[in-house]
């Protein structure tokens, strides 16, 4: 299914190349995985350290509400929307950053369970960095009937590794407060077959 059209049509320069792999299915789940990794890691260094500063700055703000009782959930949530107007990037980096902002300050209010705020900061900049992927690769995928359903597949095989390289890069990222030494993990080994060995 290597149709140019889709291909150069909707997806952004990074992620054509690893939508083109998707499609063409040569390449294994391992490759098509590092490809995607890599387009997602451009993307986020063109975004540049905006939106992780802005990630800590509403973390600090989230923390300071669950440590003085969370009280006035309307105020909080117009803090956060006051925070993202403030930050130096576009309205669609903020929109990236309000969204996981918003939602742990759903979970605080209609969780019962006690809110870690060590990791605030973290969850917030993992967050934007998941909505960064789906926005640009996942949600732009075109959809053309069952060829679509077959590419949707692999991007969901895909995500089992791209998440948890996320989580990390988040981690990092949060650490450094910046995101230009992310970089792509180590590349699995591959075991070399010993001719002389017994294979049965």
């Amino acid at each position: 299914m290597a149709d140019g059209d889709i291909i150069h049509g909707e997806l952004s320069g990074p992620y054509r190349k690893p939508y083109k792999w998707l499609c063409e299915g040569k390449a294994d789940n391992n490759e098509c995985a590092r490809v995607l990794m890599s387009a997602i890691l451009r993307d986020l260094k063109n975004k540049g350290v905006a939106p992780v500063r802005l990630a800590k700055q509403m973390a600090e703000s989230l923390k300071q509400f669950i440590n003085n009782g969370c009280r006035d959930w309307v105020a909080m949530s117009k803090k956060l929307d006051w925070l993202a107007q403030q930050a130096s990037c576009s309205h669609y980096l903020r929109e990236l950053v309000l969204r996981p902002s918003k939602s742990i300050l759903h979970n605080i209010r209609y969780s019962k369970a006690a809110i870690d705020t060590r990791n605030l900061s973290e969850a917030i900049t993992e967050g934007y960095i998941q909505e960064v992927y789906k926005s640009n690769f996942e949600q732009r995928i075109p959809d053309k009937g069952a060829d679509n359903d077959t590419v949707m597949n692999r991007v969901k095989a895909l995500n089992s590794e791209v998440y948890p390289e996320i989580k990390k890069w988040a981690k990092q990222a949060n650490v450094d407060g910046d995101v230009s030494k992310l970089r792509l993990p180590r590349r699995q080994k591959v075991k070399e077959i010993d001719l002389g060995e017994n294979l049965l």
